[in-house]
């Protein structure tokens, strides 16, 4: 099961430039993985290259796009249907790994989420970046507010 963002845009409150991910690979009711291919023109690149920061808006939006397909999918209830409001409340362990290769323009990644706990409004939930052949990029904890 595989949905384009132009599937779930409706779900989702960002809108290109500012919109990165490409697709939803897979979602169960505990996890979900998506994917970008990284574009030279992405507003995620500096002049040297992928922005290390943008790691955890590149997790903050597979969440997102993840809880859309759920959704669509019949995985979780209305309660969690599209909110009007979702902010990022804070990132825990962050970490990078410094012997992976930084991607580049024209590489795919993979995003990987998993939901630890849910209180009601907030997510604490896992995210992973990942080459596609599962070579560990960075992974972090962050919980989400949405309503």
């Amino acid at each position: 099961m595989a949905l384009s963002r132009d599937q779930l845009l409706e779900w989702i409150p960002h809108r290109p430039p500012l919109l990165w991910i490409d697709k939803v690979l897979s979602v169960t009711e505990q996890k979900g993985t998506c994917s970008i291919t990284l574009n030279t023109d992405g507003h995620y690149m500096s002049r040297s290259g992928l922005r290390s920061s943008t790691m955890i808006e590149f997790v903050a939006q597979c969440f997102g796009f993840v809880r859309a397909a759920q959704y669509l999918e019949g995985m979780v209830t209305t309660k969690s249907a599209p909110p009007t409001k979702v902010f990022l409340v804070a990132v825990n362990n962050a970490r990078y790994n410094a012997e992976a290769p930084w991607p580049q323009a024209g590489d795919t990644i993979h995003i990987h989420v998993r939901g630890i706990r849910e209180f009601g409004p907030l997510a604490l939930l896992e995210g992973e970046v990942t080459t596609p052949d599962g070579l560990s990029l960075f992974c972090t904890q962050m919980k989400v507010f949405a309503e």
